[in-house]
């Protein structure tokens, strides 16, 4: 999500992108899904993760949308 939305130097959470941006967790996560899904490069390593289970961050996740 941080690459989508130009972050490259910094990491910010789902909720801190949200706000910096002023839109919805939801919102942030739709963007970044369809930026990644248009990306060849960056498709082929979230196709990887077949179940909710190899998410990086499953105790994190505010979304749990990936794997629906």
């Amino acid at each position: 999500m941080n690459l989508a939305l130009g972050y490259t130097e910094e990491f910010y959470s789902l909720k801190a992108l949200a706000e910096e941006h002023s839109k919805s967790m939801e919102e942030i996560f739709e963007f970044g899904y369809d930026y990644v899904q248009a990306r060849e490069c960056f498709r082929k390593e979230w196709a990887k993760m077949t179940s909710r289970e190899e998410c990086p961050l499953p105790n994190d996740c505010q979304i749990k949308d990936c794997f629906e």
